[in-house]
């Protein structure tokens, strides 16, 4: 997944909420359950054998991007 879908649901780019995934190993786990609407497409390139995925929608009313939800969960849970 690219930084543009993973943006959608992440709030951040791919290779931040990998950084903040290594220290909060469960942080995955934030999108269980969620529905999603993903669009996905055919490679351009001849060499690419994985479908690329073009956009993501959450379907949920009041859906919040990932690393909001789990700051937010981190930070009361340690006090601050």
């Amino acid at each position: 997944m690219f930084d543009r879908a993973a943006r959608v649901l992440f709030g951040c780019s791919a290779d931040d909420f990998f950084d903040f995934a290594k220290t909060h190993p469960f942080a995955g786990k934030a999108l269980e359950g969620e529905m999603l609407k993903v669009t996905l497409s055919q490679p351009k390139n001849g060499n690419a054998r994985h479908l690329r995925v073009m956009s993501v929608l959450p379907l949920r009313t009041g859906f919040q991007p990932v690393i909001e939800t789990l700051r937010a969960l981190y930070q009361a849970r340690s006090g601050s």
